[in-house]
């Protein structure tokens, strides 16, 4: 019964980790067309849901102390999460975005490589089905037209941007961190992985400055959203529900943006966007439902 009640309770918290990420474009696009540059909303997004864990943190009596080998895990976590954001920004400016997005969404697969080849975890026909369910979604989805773009250069940033995101998740699942709190994992992971957002945005555009209290209202949802609350919820889904059912779940992700995009920003919804939201839909029942009717049979 326990286990059960730990599936369903991943379950949802992945979903909703999904769905929250998956609005970033609800927040970002208008903070594009206002004429700020990725480099800039990613350093403020970060540096503010760190004050905002900080100040949750504090509110609830955490202590901020972890051990020596916690504190090297969790830098590196935080690298590998801005790396993987940056690589995958850098892709967009090399290939269509869409099949970018598609390339990156090889994650899963990367999870589960590692999950089965470095930690013998058995990948049963259900999750199986689900990842290819799920990564053949993601192409219906994110389809371009015939002439888009595609460059080796581009493949390379994606591909490199879901190896990162596959093996930071693996970590979050086997490292000593998962026996921290997710509000402090994810405290200290925005916070160390800010810094390659300043170097890039020094590197590259510059950091411009944010004065239209109508912008900061912006960026202060999504460091709540699509990044506090779903960071936290994707670590707490890790640990009931293991890394690959989590990874899984993520293509909910573009699901969520699409929708958003069709609501809000008068994008198009195809037949084949919905075909692929249909088998999304169909692989997160998959990897869920049939373990959740194993343990409670």
């Amino acid at each position: 019964m326990k286990r059960s009640v730990y599936l369903l309770q991943g379950s949802l918290c992945g979903i909703l980790a999904a769905s929250f990420y998956g609005m970033i474009p609800l927040f970002t696009v208008p903070l594009y067309r206002h004429g700020l540059n990725p480099q800039t909303v990613l350093t403020a997004r970060y540096l503010l849901s760190a004050l905002i864990l900080g100040l949750m943190l504090l509110c609830r009596r955490r202590r901020f102390v972890i051990s020596g080998m916690q504190l090297r895990q969790v830098i590196l976590y935080g690298l590998m999460l801005a790396l993987s954001t940056l690589l995958l920004f850098f892709s967009y400016a090399c290939m269509d975005t869409g099949l970018a997005a598609t390339v990156f969404f090889v994650y899963p697969a990367v999870v589960a490589a590692i999950m089965v080849f470095g930690y013998h975890e058995r990948l049963t026909p259900p999750l199986f089905i689900g990842m290819t369910l799920a990564i053949l979604g993601v192409c219906l989805l994110s389809h371009g037209d015939k002439e888009a773009v595609v460059t080796p250069q581009g493949i390379a940033l994606a591909i490199g941007s879901a190896v990162v995101s596959g093996t930071y998740l693996v970590m979050l699942q086997k490292s000593t961190l998962r026996k921290m709190n997710g509000e402090l994992i994810t405290f200290y992971g925005v916070l160390f992985g800010t810094p390659l957002f300043l170097v890039s945005a020094i590197l590259g555009p510059g950091l411009q400055p944010i004065a239209a209290p109508e912008d900061w209202v912006l960026i202060l949802a999504l460091a709540l959203v699509s990044t506090v609350a779903s960071f936290v919820l994707m670590t707490v889904s890790i640990r009931r529900i293991g890394a690959t059912r989590t990874a899984v779940i993520g293509a909910l992700e573009p699901i969520t943006a699409i929708l958003t995009g069709t609501l809000l920003f008068d994008e198009t919804l195809t037949a084949l966007s919905l075909v692929g939201i249909g088998f999304i839909i169909l692989s997160v029942i998959l990897v869920n439902l049939v373990p959740r009717l194993k343990h409670t049979s």
